[in-house]
């Protein structure tokens, strides 16, 4: 990519944080003046168990960030990326 003249861009955010997330788009404008393609690679570092053997509160963080956050990201991108 970077060959072809493209950029490649990583952040380290709140990802449960919408302002955050917000920033982290208005920022990848900035650098790149659009967005063809984007990547969101969201994950949270789990206990090494098995899901029958977590507790609650461990797969709602899982599913928590791992799954909403990552559609809240969606959300906020699909409308400038579709423009």
């Amino acid at each position: 990519m970077l060959k072809e003249g493209g950029k490649v861009l990583s952040f380290q955010v709140d990802v449960t944080s919408e302002i955050n997330n917000q920033i982290l788009i208005v920022g990848t404008i900035k650098e790149c003046q659009n967005i063809a393609i984007w990547i969101n690679t969201v994950g949270v570092n789990q206990p090494n168990k098995l899901v029958p053997s977590s507790e609650k509160t461990t797969i709602d963080r899982l599913i928590n960030i791992d799954i909403k956050e990552t559609g809240l990201c969606i959300k906020l991108i699909m409308p400038i990326m579709i423009k």
